[in-house]
């Protein structure tokens, strides 16, 4: 995959590690697996995100607009998924 530089001078893809998560950019598939992770608790979860995000249609919307703003180069988002060891990674709501 090629480097490309936004408008805003952000250098995508965006590639950080640690020892038990790595923030990914955010894709749209992590939007199914974040609604698997949040739909039980999601009053809690999206408390301080601005949009209204009350069902699965409201999380896809808000994706899809940060997905369009970092297409635009105007923001980085970025999916928390879990590191684990010889396992595929899960992705967690952050």
């Amino acid at each position: 995959m090629a480097l490309t530089a936004s408008p805003s001078n952000i250098v995508v893809p965006v590639a950080l590690e640690g020892s038990v998560v790595v923030p990914e950019p955010l894709r749209p598939e992590h939007c199914e697996l974040f609604w698997e992770a949040a739909k039980d608790n999601l009053d809690g979860i999206v408390q301080w995100i601005p949009y209204r995000t009350e069902s699965w249609k409201d999380l896809r919307q808000l994706v899809d607009k940060t997905l369009a703003e970092q297409e635009r180069g105007e923001s980085v988002a970025f999916a928390t998924v879990e590191r684990i060891p010889n396992l595929s990674s899960a992705v967690h709501a952050s």
